[in-house]
């Protein structure tokens, strides 16, 4: 294994965001993540809904799967240092 795969396999974790996004099926997830809380993983748990979210919306725009998740946490990611 190697490459974008390295970066891609751990959000595609059973433990992490992608299965969580998987069983999203209202758009005002706020509203009922508390419901589902139970469904998800302990570190989808320990988040607010926001990524979750995000990521249902641009699996909704066309965008989802491993590869596009991944950039947008690297995009994310990159910006955590300077806003430091």
């Amino acid at each position: 294994m190697s490459g974008v795969s390295l970066l891609t396999r751990p959000l595609a974790n059973q433990h992490d965001y992608l299965p969580a996004v998987r069983s999203v099926t209202d758009p005002h997830v706020r509203r009922s993540f508390r419901r589902t809380l139970h469904y998800v993983s302990i570190h989808v748990q320990g988040h607010p809904p926001l990524a979750v979210l995000l990521l249902w919306l641009m699996d909704q725009l066309g965008l989802g799967g491993e590869t596009y998740a991944t950039a947008l946490v690297l995009t994310v990611a990159s910006f955590a240092a300077p806003a430091m």
